[in-house]
């Protein structure tokens, strides 16, 4: 089989960056004859079958280039945006200070792995993140956003227990506490159940949710009343939603519905406050 790539440690990176490395993830890696970053041949080590470790080339600033991997059972197709990197110009907007503000959803549901959003500062320039001593792979898409993937097995993670999160740049790190709960268990029935929305409450302009439950994996429609929101991931455990314009419902505090091809969650779960 051709190798795929599932996703790329930082999808954006500057000129002059001193952050030259990044991680590729996704199978079929092994054995690897190649790595094309645009049309320029980047310095590669395999760290195994899902796991490449790129030294970048010195890219055009105000490009987006696809990545490519070659194995001599073929070529990673150029499709969705996991295989893209954009170069800035970091002479125009200089490096930020590394920080974590806060994680979205704020807790660990324990037992499962599922993806969280880090939201801070500085972030398009880290690598690497861990809780204790379990490495939790990521995504940077911009400065103020990481896309974080957490294992279900995390180092010193009990029901009520704080852990320190921790991510690296260079010549960087920064901490955050977050606490970890067991997570809900699944309603005998089967329907999906809804346990927290974040942010609870948005403005007339919408904006982006993340809900947290069980039985999320099927869910093909997010309703925040009665406006139909796009769907953009999820998983088991995690959606993430477009909630777009709610003009009329200021003021009004909106139930979130999801709905799979056979149930709808229970009314009344969870509830979004229009500012």
């Amino acid at each position: 089989m051709p190798p795929q790539i599932d996703s790329l440690s930082n999808h954006r990176i500057g000129v002059g960056d001193p952050m030259r490395s990044i991680f590729i993830r996704g199978s079929g890696f092994r054995g690897a004859t190649g790595v094309q970053v645009g049309d320029q041949w980047a310095e590669f080590i395999v760290d195994g079958d899902e796991i490449i470790t790129v030294t970048l080339p010195h890219l055009i600033a105000g490009t987006t280039q696809w990545v490519i991997v070659h194995t001599p059972e073929g070529t990673s197709p150029c499709v969705g945006d996991g295989q893209l990197i954009t170069v800035d110009d970091i002479t125009d907007v200089p490096p930020a200070e590394l920080r974590i503000d806060e994680m979205v959803p704020p807790t660990i549901a324990l037992g499962r792995s599922d993806t969280y959003w880090l939201i801070g500062a500085g972030l398009s320039q880290v690598t690497m993140a861990g809780i204790g001593s379990t490495p939790c792979p990521v995504e940077s898409y911009d400065d103020t956003r990481l896309m974080l993937h957490i294992p279900d097995g995390v180092d010193g993670g009990v029901d009520g227990a704080t852990v320190e999160l921790q991510v690296f740049a260079p010549n960087k790190s920064a901490t955050l506490r977050i606490t970890c709960n067991a997570p809900v268990k699944e309603h005998e029935e089967g329907w999906p159940v809804l346990t927290s929305v974040s942010p609870d409450r948005l403005g007339v302009e919408g904006g982006r949710i993340v809900v947290q439950g069980t039985r999320l994996d099927w869910v093909t429609t997010v309703l925040v009343g009665d406006v139909e929101c796009t769907l953009e991931s999820k998983s088991e455990g995690t959606l993430y939603a477009l909630v777009p314009s709610l003009e009329g419902h200021r003021g009004e505090t909106l139930t979130v519905t999801v709905i799979d091809p056979s149930y709808a969650s229970p009314a009344g779960s969870v509830a979004i406050t229009v500012e």
